[in-house]
């Protein structure tokens, strides 16, 4: 921007950012995320109007239009930030935020005039999410990592009341040291005097028979239990 910007200038910068802004929307629209069309074309299309403030309001030799990128970087890191989401060890969201990150990178390309740097940014955001899923898919598929740990588990243990407690912890120390990865434990009363403890595990590697037994040997041992049963290849729903 080292011209005035005229009013054609402005608004001919203006919809490009909406326009490539709405295209790496479509993208996102269509597999139905968060921030989809409407979001993105925002976006691109405010940030546009944010570094294009500065040469409107002074002359170019006064104004730096780029000093301003740097607080729409922070702002976006904000709204980015609001939609990452955490459930457990499970976080959502990542790249909605890097979406509307990259996306605004898009829109100060346009606004300085960069169209051809701008739609290359577009094209490669827009590819990057299209291609993604595909690729980790084709990698998951192909993995003998994956392949070899998927062994899931249920172990349902009877024991008595006095003793749901200990053997719960019991239960704990054994996957702490073990090779098992502990998915979910519930407790419920079978009888006034006895509790049916449900453990459900997944153990990551090969020779999974070796680890189960030994962590079979190990909770025989806890005082109160009278059975065990497992379920070998049990679904974790």
């Amino acid at each position: 921007m080292d011209h005035v910007l005229t009013g054609l200038d402005f608004f001919e910068r203006f919809g490009f950012a909406v326009l490539l802004g709405t295209l790496i929307g479509l993208e996102r629209e269509w597999r139905q995320r968060s921030a989809g069309v409407h979001t993105l074309a925002l976006v691109c299309g405010g940030t546009s109007l944010f570094v294009m403030i500065t040469p409107l309001i002074v002359a170019p030799s006064v104004g730096d239009p780029s000093r301003i990128i740097g607080q729409v970087v922070t702002g976006i890191g904000f709204l980015a930030g609001g939609v990452i989401l955490r459930q457990g060890s499970d976080i959502s969201g990542l790249n909605t935020a890097a979406t509307l990150w990259a996306t605004a990178a898009v829109g100060g390309l346009t606004a300085f005039g960069f169209y051809p740097q701008a739609i290359a940014g577009a094209v490669a955001v827009t590819l990057v999410n299209f291609l993604s899923p595909y690729i980790s898919q084709y990698m998951v598929a192909h993995s003998q990592l994956v392949r070899d740990v998927n062994a899931q588990y249920k172990l349902e243990i009877t024991c008595e009341k006095d003793a749901a407690d200990k053997v719960q912890s019991e239960i704990l120390a054994a996957v702490s040291a073990s090779r098992l990865r502990l998915d979910r434990i519930s407790s419920e009363h079978v009888d006034p005097d006895h509790v049916k403890i449900a453990v459900k595990l997944m153990l990551m590697g090969r020779d999974n028979d070796q680890v189960i037994n030994e962590f079979s040997t190990r909770l025989k041992g806890v005082a109160g239990i009278d059975a065990m049963h497992w379920d070998t290849g049990a679904k974790l729903d």
